[in-house]
């Protein structure tokens, strides 16, 4: 299943922020739609299957749940949880 809610931490404090990337997919969602059929005629022009191409996009969304990225620097600090 692909990320739904990201958590977020800026400075030196630990208090973890969320915010909920639903609404970021669900308003993507339309975009992708308009966009498919050039996604498709970019395929066909450099000969990669749309299904393939697809399932690896989707396979890559996938497996971005549980990502942790934390930036530590002494002027600044901030991390990032996909959950």
């Amino acid at each position: 299943m692909i990320p739904l809610i990201a958590a977020f931490h800026i400075g030196a404090n630990r208090i973890w922020i969320p915010f909920p990337l639903f609404v970021i997919w669900l308003l993507l969602l339309p975009v992708c739609l308009l966009l498919l059929p050039l996604f498709v005629i970019a395929c066909r022009v450099n000969q990669v299957p749309a299904g393939g191409a697809l399932a690896a996009a989707w396979a890559v969304l996938r497996g971005l749940r549980g990502t942790r990225l934390a930036v530590a620097h002494p002027d600044a600090t901030f991390g990032l949880r996909l959950i």
